[in-house]
Protein backbone atom coordinates (compact mmCIF):
# COMPACT_ATOMS: atom_id res chain seq x y z
CA UNK A 1 0.00 0.00 0.00
CA UNK A 2 0.98 3.64 -0.28
CA UNK A 3 1.15 3.90 3.51
CA UNK A 4 3.59 1.01 3.77
CA UNK A 5 5.72 2.36 0.92
CA UNK A 6 5.99 5.70 2.71
CA UNK A 7 7.25 3.97 5.83
CA UNK A 8 9.80 1.96 3.84
CA UNK A 9 11.08 5.14 2.24
CA UNK A 10 11.56 6.72 5.70
CA UNK A 11 13.91 3.88 6.76
CA UNK A 12 15.74 3.80 3.41
CA UNK A 13 14.41 0.47 2.16
CA UNK A 14 14.13 0.08 -1.59
CA UNK A 15 10.62 -1.24 -2.22
CA UNK A 16 10.72 -1.70 -5.98
CA UNK A 17 9.14 -5.14 -6.50
CA UNK A 18 9.66 -6.61 -9.96
CA UNK A 19 9.26 -10.32 -9.32
CA UNK A 20 9.06 -12.99 -6.61
CA UNK A 21 12.80 -12.78 -5.98
CA UNK A 22 12.70 -9.04 -5.29
CA UNK A 23 9.69 -9.58 -2.99
CA UNK A 24 11.69 -12.05 -0.87
CA UNK A 25 14.59 -9.59 -0.75
CA UNK A 26 12.21 -6.87 0.45
CA UNK A 27 10.97 -9.08 3.29
CA UNK A 28 14.55 -9.74 4.40
CA UNK A 29 15.33 -6.00 4.45
CA UNK A 30 12.18 -5.18 6.39
CA UNK A 31 12.93 -7.89 8.95
CA UNK A 32 16.52 -6.64 9.31
CA UNK A 33 15.53 -3.04 10.03
CA UNK A 34 12.02 -3.20 11.49
CA UNK A 35 11.56 -6.76 12.75
CA UNK A 36 9.14 -9.49 11.69
CA UNK A 37 5.94 -8.22 13.37
CA UNK A 38 4.38 -7.18 10.09
CA UNK A 39 1.02 -6.31 11.67
CA UNK A 40 2.66 -3.71 13.92
CA UNK A 41 4.75 -2.38 11.05
CA UNK A 42 1.65 -1.90 8.92
CA UNK A 43 -0.18 -0.27 11.85
CA UNK A 44 2.68 2.17 12.41
CA UNK A 45 2.63 2.99 8.71
CA UNK A 46 -1.07 3.82 9.04
CA UNK A 47 -0.46 6.04 12.10
CA UNK A 48 2.28 7.95 10.28
CA UNK A 49 0.19 8.40 7.14
CA UNK A 50 -2.75 9.72 9.18
CA UNK A 51 -0.61 12.05 11.29
CA UNK A 52 -1.11 10.12 14.54
CA UNK A 53 2.60 9.22 14.86
CA UNK A 54 5.68 11.24 14.05
CA UNK A 55 8.02 9.76 11.41
CA UNK A 56 10.90 10.82 13.66
CA UNK A 57 9.93 8.15 16.21
CA UNK A 58 10.42 5.38 13.63
CA UNK A 59 13.75 6.79 12.48
CA UNK A 60 14.92 7.26 16.10
CA UNK A 61 14.00 3.71 17.10
CA UNK A 62 15.71 2.39 13.99
CA UNK A 63 18.95 4.26 14.76
CA UNK A 64 19.02 2.94 18.35
CA UNK A 65 19.02 -0.72 17.37
CA UNK A 66 22.80 -0.79 17.06
CA UNK A 67 25.06 -2.26 14.41
CA UNK A 68 24.34 0.56 12.00
CA UNK A 69 20.57 0.45 12.61
CA UNK A 70 20.29 -3.26 11.86
CA UNK A 71 18.56 -5.57 14.30
CA UNK A 72 20.50 -8.75 14.98
CA UNK A 73 18.70 -11.82 13.66
CA UNK A 74 17.34 -14.38 16.12
CA UNK A 75 16.19 -17.75 14.87
CA UNK A 76 15.22 -20.99 16.62
CA UNK A 77 17.73 -23.81 16.56
CA UNK A 78 15.58 -25.77 14.12
CA UNK A 79 13.70 -24.12 11.26
CA UNK A 80 11.69 -25.83 8.51
CA UNK A 81 10.99 -23.89 5.33
CA UNK A 82 8.25 -25.52 3.29
CA UNK A 83 6.42 -24.78 0.08
CA UNK A 84 6.07 -25.85 -3.56
CA UNK A 85 9.10 -25.78 -5.89
CA UNK A 86 10.18 -22.33 -6.97
CA UNK A 87 8.81 -20.40 -3.98
CA UNK A 88 12.21 -19.39 -2.59
CA UNK A 89 13.09 -22.02 0.02
CA UNK A 90 16.70 -22.34 -1.12
CA UNK A 91 17.11 -18.58 -1.40
CA UNK A 92 15.65 -18.09 2.07
CA UNK A 93 17.99 -20.73 3.54
CA UNK A 94 21.00 -18.93 2.04
CA UNK A 95 19.79 -15.60 3.43
CA UNK A 96 19.05 -16.96 6.89
CA UNK A 97 22.40 -18.71 7.17
CA UNK A 98 24.28 -15.52 6.23
CA UNK A 99 22.15 -13.42 8.55
CA UNK A 100 22.62 -15.75 11.52
CA UNK A 101 26.40 -15.51 11.19
CA UNK A 102 26.85 -11.87 10.12
CA UNK A 103 23.84 -10.38 11.88
CA UNK A 104 22.65 -8.75 8.65
CA UNK A 105 22.52 -9.31 4.92
CA UNK A 106 24.95 -7.58 2.57
CA UNK A 107 23.58 -4.58 0.74
CA UNK A 108 22.61 -5.35 -2.81
CA UNK A 109 20.88 -8.13 -4.69
CA UNK A 110 20.62 -11.88 -4.33
CA UNK A 111 23.99 -12.34 -6.04
CA UNK A 112 25.68 -10.53 -3.13
CA UNK A 113 23.96 -12.79 -0.59
CA UNK A 114 24.96 -15.88 -2.56
CA UNK A 115 28.58 -14.68 -2.83
CA UNK A 116 28.74 -14.16 0.94
CA UNK A 117 27.10 -17.56 1.50
CA UNK A 118 29.72 -19.28 -0.68
CA UNK A 119 32.49 -17.46 1.21
CA UNK A 120 31.18 -18.70 4.57
CA UNK A 121 30.86 -22.24 3.20
CA UNK A 122 34.50 -22.07 2.08
CA UNK A 123 35.51 -20.96 5.59
CA UNK A 124 33.67 -23.90 7.12
CA UNK A 125 31.07 -21.80 8.96
CA UNK A 126 28.16 -23.11 6.90
CA UNK A 127 27.43 -26.65 5.81
CA UNK A 128 24.94 -27.19 3.00
CA UNK A 129 23.34 -30.61 2.53
CA UNK A 130 20.80 -31.80 -0.01
CA UNK A 131 18.96 -34.80 1.41
CA UNK A 132 17.88 -37.50 -1.02
CA UNK A 133 16.76 -41.11 -0.93
CA UNK A 134 20.26 -42.59 -0.66
CA UNK A 135 21.53 -40.10 1.95
CA UNK A 136 22.25 -42.04 5.14
CA UNK A 137 23.36 -41.71 8.75
CA UNK A 138 26.88 -42.62 7.63
CA UNK A 139 26.91 -39.61 5.27
CA UNK A 140 25.48 -37.19 7.81
CA UNK A 141 27.13 -38.23 11.11
CA UNK A 142 29.86 -40.83 10.64
CA UNK A 143 30.45 -44.17 9.01
CA UNK A 144 33.00 -46.58 7.62
CA UNK A 145 34.26 -46.01 4.11
CA UNK A 146 36.46 -48.26 1.95
CA UNK A 147 39.97 -47.07 1.13
CA UNK A 148 41.64 -48.63 -1.89
CA UNK A 149 45.39 -49.06 -1.42
CA UNK A 150 47.68 -48.61 -4.44
CA UNK A 151 49.93 -51.37 -3.22
CA UNK A 152 50.31 -54.75 -4.92
CA UNK A 153 51.00 -56.42 -1.58
CA UNK A 154 47.68 -55.27 -0.15
CA UNK A 155 44.65 -57.31 -1.19
CA UNK A 156 41.22 -55.77 -0.95
CA UNK A 157 40.19 -52.46 0.55
CA UNK A 158 40.65 -51.38 4.12
CA UNK A 159 37.99 -49.43 5.99
CA UNK A 160 38.24 -46.25 8.00
CA UNK A 161 35.66 -44.29 9.94
CA UNK A 162 35.01 -40.86 8.42
CA UNK A 163 33.09 -37.96 9.92
CA UNK A 164 29.96 -36.72 8.17
CA UNK A 165 29.14 -33.05 7.68
CA UNK A 166 27.02 -32.80 10.85
CA UNK A 167 29.75 -34.23 13.08
CA UNK A 168 32.35 -32.00 11.45
CA UNK A 169 30.28 -28.92 12.24
CA UNK A 170 29.80 -30.09 15.83
CA UNK A 171 33.54 -30.62 16.23
CA UNK A 172 34.23 -27.13 14.88
CA UNK A 173 31.73 -25.58 17.28
CA UNK A 174 32.77 -27.56 20.37
CA UNK A 175 36.05 -25.72 21.17
CA UNK A 176 34.31 -22.34 21.01
CA UNK A 177 31.97 -23.34 23.84
CA UNK A 178 34.68 -24.22 26.35
CA UNK A 179 37.54 -21.83 25.67
CA UNK A 180 37.44 -18.34 27.06
CA UNK A 181 39.99 -15.69 27.91
CA UNK A 182 40.95 -12.06 27.78
CA UNK A 183 42.66 -10.23 24.96
CA UNK A 184 46.34 -9.40 25.21
CA UNK A 185 49.07 -7.85 23.11
CA UNK A 186 51.81 -10.27 22.09
CA UNK A 187 55.15 -9.39 20.55
CA UNK A 188 55.92 -12.47 18.46
CA UNK A 189 59.52 -11.32 18.00
CA UNK A 190 60.15 -11.86 21.71
CA UNK A 191 58.16 -14.98 22.57
CA UNK A 192 58.35 -18.65 21.66
CA UNK A 193 55.33 -20.68 20.58
CA UNK A 194 54.99 -24.22 21.91
CA UNK A 195 52.57 -27.04 21.04
CA UNK A 196 51.10 -29.51 23.53
CA UNK A 197 48.26 -32.01 23.39
CA UNK A 198 47.14 -32.25 27.07
CA UNK A 199 46.22 -35.90 26.83
CA UNK A 200 45.63 -38.36 24.04
CA UNK A 201 42.41 -37.32 22.25
CA UNK A 202 41.97 -40.90 21.03
CA UNK A 203 42.18 -42.39 24.53
CA UNK A 204 38.94 -42.02 26.56
CA UNK A 205 40.90 -42.39 29.80
CA UNK A 206 42.63 -39.07 29.02
CA UNK A 207 39.40 -37.14 28.45
CA UNK A 208 39.59 -35.44 31.85
CA UNK A 209 43.12 -34.06 31.40
CA UNK A 210 42.26 -31.20 29.05
CA UNK A 211 39.28 -29.82 31.05
CA UNK A 212 41.23 -30.24 34.30
CA UNK A 213 44.10 -28.18 32.88
CA UNK A 214 41.80 -25.49 31.47
CA UNK A 215 39.89 -25.22 34.74
CA UNK A 216 43.06 -25.20 36.82
CA UNK A 217 44.89 -22.75 34.57
CA UNK A 218 47.94 -24.88 33.86
CA UNK A 219 49.57 -27.13 31.26
CA UNK A 220 50.87 -30.58 32.14
CA UNK A 221 53.18 -33.10 30.52
CA UNK A 222 53.27 -36.86 30.99
CA UNK A 223 56.98 -37.34 30.27
CA UNK A 224 59.61 -37.80 32.96
CA UNK A 225 58.69 -41.18 34.45
CA UNK A 226 57.09 -39.40 37.47
CA UNK A 227 60.37 -37.83 38.63
CA UNK A 228 60.65 -34.35 40.14
CA UNK A 229 62.95 -32.15 38.02
CA UNK A 230 62.84 -29.08 40.23
CA UNK A 231 66.62 -29.10 40.69
CA UNK A 232 67.45 -29.83 37.03
CA UNK A 233 68.51 -26.50 35.53
CA UNK A 234 70.10 -27.86 32.35
CA UNK A 235 69.59 -30.58 29.78
CA UNK A 236 72.50 -32.50 31.27
CA UNK A 237 70.84 -32.43 34.70
CA UNK A 238 67.61 -33.82 33.23
CA UNK A 239 69.48 -36.55 31.36
CA UNK A 240 71.46 -37.50 34.45
CA UNK A 241 68.27 -37.87 36.51
CA UNK A 242 66.51 -39.97 33.88
CA UNK A 243 69.56 -42.09 33.05
CA UNK A 244 69.35 -43.70 36.49
CA UNK A 245 66.12 -45.43 35.43
CA UNK A 246 65.88 -48.64 33.37
CA UNK A 247 65.71 -47.84 29.62
CA UNK A 248 66.92 -51.20 28.27
CA UNK A 249 63.62 -52.04 26.61
CA UNK A 250 63.34 -48.66 24.88
CA UNK A 251 66.62 -46.78 24.82
CA UNK A 252 65.40 -44.32 22.17
CA UNK A 253 62.68 -43.14 24.55
CA UNK A 254 65.33 -41.71 26.90
CA UNK A 255 66.26 -38.86 24.53
CA UNK A 256 62.56 -38.13 23.94
CA UNK A 257 61.89 -37.74 27.66
CA UNK A 258 65.02 -35.64 28.12
CA UNK A 259 64.04 -33.23 25.34
CA UNK A 260 60.43 -32.93 26.50
CA UNK A 261 61.27 -32.25 30.14
CA UNK A 262 64.15 -29.89 29.31
CA UNK A 263 61.85 -27.86 27.04
CA UNK A 264 59.07 -27.66 29.62
CA UNK A 265 61.36 -26.99 32.59
CA UNK A 266 64.17 -24.83 31.18
CA UNK A 267 63.55 -23.64 27.63
CA UNK A 268 59.94 -22.49 28.06
CA UNK A 269 59.87 -18.94 29.41
CA UNK A 270 57.25 -16.83 31.15
CA UNK A 271 55.30 -14.99 28.45
CA UNK A 272 55.66 -17.74 25.85
CA UNK A 273 52.54 -18.99 24.08
CA UNK A 274 51.26 -22.57 24.18
CA UNK A 275 48.95 -24.00 21.53
CA UNK A 276 46.93 -27.00 22.70
CA UNK A 277 46.39 -29.21 19.68
CA UNK A 278 43.33 -31.30 18.85
CA UNK A 279 44.70 -33.89 16.45
CA UNK A 280 46.96 -32.87 13.58
CA UNK A 281 44.81 -30.23 11.93
CA UNK A 282 43.08 -28.28 14.73
CA UNK A 283 43.82 -26.64 18.05
CA UNK A 284 41.44 -26.20 20.96
CA UNK A 285 43.14 -23.69 23.25
CA UNK A 286 45.81 -21.00 23.30
CA UNK A 287 47.50 -19.98 26.53
CA UNK A 288 50.30 -17.81 27.89
CA UNK A 289 52.93 -19.16 30.29
CA UNK A 290 52.66 -17.22 33.57
CA UNK A 291 54.96 -19.06 35.97
CA UNK A 292 57.78 -21.53 36.50
CA UNK A 293 57.93 -25.31 36.61
CA UNK A 294 56.11 -27.20 39.36
CA UNK A 295 55.88 -30.89 40.25
CA UNK A 296 52.48 -32.24 41.30
CA UNK A 297 52.50 -35.92 42.32
CA UNK A 298 48.71 -35.83 42.76
CA UNK A 299 47.95 -35.14 39.09
CA UNK A 300 48.12 -37.78 36.37
CA UNK A 301 50.68 -35.64 34.48
CA UNK A 302 53.06 -34.53 37.20
CA UNK A 303 55.10 -31.95 35.22
CA UNK A 304 53.28 -28.58 35.22
CA UNK A 305 53.59 -24.95 34.19
CA UNK A 306 50.90 -22.31 34.99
Amino acid sequence: TKKNKKLLKLVNIDHDIKDWQSYLELLEKVESKLGSDYASISHNAHLIATGQMSPDSIIKNNSQKGNGGIKMAKYPLNTILYGPPGTGKTYSSFSRAVKIIDGALPEGKYEDVKARFDELVEKGQIGFVTFHQSYSYEDFVEGFRPVIECDEDVRGPRYECRDGIFKKMCELAKPATVISGTGTDVNFDKVQVWKMSLGDTLNPEDDHIYPDCITGGFIAHGAGRKLDFGECDSKEDVKEALAELDWKTDLSALSHHVNQIHSLKNKMQIGDLVIVSDGNHKFRALGKVSGGYTYDPNFVYEQKRP
